[in-house]
């Protein structure tokens, strides 16, 4: 039995609700977070799974795309946002809570505010809502199904900057947040019979939009409409433009060193 990996993010709904009656009992699909899902791929606890953009650039060695498949953007995306009280472009001197352990999400920070507004932010670990962060510091970014969440209830008063947005406009290439990799012993088979199943599942997407929204609303909790509009702009596919968006990716942020 070949396992795939599963993560809890709405962003990936649109693969997995499909995928899900598509599986026939030679797959297990195995949930976890995706930090987690990293860790299996590399011990073998899973064949199959998602990983940021960096974990597979840092061992590209030890692993196999899925061919056509990735969660991305061509522009605003909803996914990773920074929230603060004064525009980007203004916080050189400022004090910005990131997840520290998300290195993607941290990397994609410096770098898109080294190349556009020329400075380093400085870090610090965040803790808690949205709120909380802005009452001890001068930004907040968040990331996946928290960033949906902070936007739908963001205040007026927030200045909010979508990291997808930016990157498109510094590179003109698309964003890259997952991709799928299979590990090097994985038979060619099953790596192209996962590569087809989850190339079904995409393109049964908008037919079962309307049960997968509805899905991303019960588990988000924020109105359908907002989840409707979040979902509709990620791209699931891998195409020539995102292979240059990652070779960028890995000249530029993923060469960044950790925090």
């Amino acid at each position: 039995m070949l396992r795939i990996g599963e993560t809890p993010y709405i962003s990936t709904l649109p693969l997995y609700l499909p995928l899900r009656s598509r599986l026939g009992g030679d797959w297990q699909l195995v949930p976890e977070r995706l930090t987690e899902l990293s860790e299996m791929l590399a011990s073998g606890a899973i064949d199959i799974g998602p990983i940021t953009p960096i974990e597979y650039l840092a061992k590209a060695d030890q692993y196999q795309l899925l061919p056509g498949l990735s969660v991305s953007s061509l522009g605003r995306s909803g996914c990773v946002m920074l929230y603060s009280r004064r525009p980007a472009y203004e916080l050189k001197d400022a004090r910005i809570a990131v997840p520290l352990w998300a290195t993607a999400a941290t990397r994609l920070l410096r770098w898109l505010m080294r190349e556009m507004y020329r400075f380093e932010p400085t870090l610090v670990d965040r803790k808690g809502g949205l709120a909380e962060n802005l009452a001890e510091h001068d930004a907040v970014l968040f990331f996946q199904d928290k960033a949906l969440k902070a936007t739908a209830g963001t205040s007026e008063l927030y200045h909010v900057w979508d990291l997808g947005e930016a990157w498109w406009l510094a590179t003109n290439t698309p964003l890259l947040y997952m991709l799928w990799v299979a590990r090097k012993d994985v038979p060619a088979a099953a790596v192209e019979g996962a590569a087809a199943l989850f190339a079904e599942a995409r393109a049964a997407w908008p037919s079962e939009r309307e049960s997968i929204v509805a899905e991303a609303q019960a588990r988000a909790q924020v109105p359908p409409q907002v989840v409707g509009g979040y979902l509709a702009r990620f791209n699931y596919q891998f195409t020539p433009a995102h292979q240059s968006g990652l070779d960028f990716y890995r000249s530029t942020v993923a060469a960044l060193t950790s925090v």
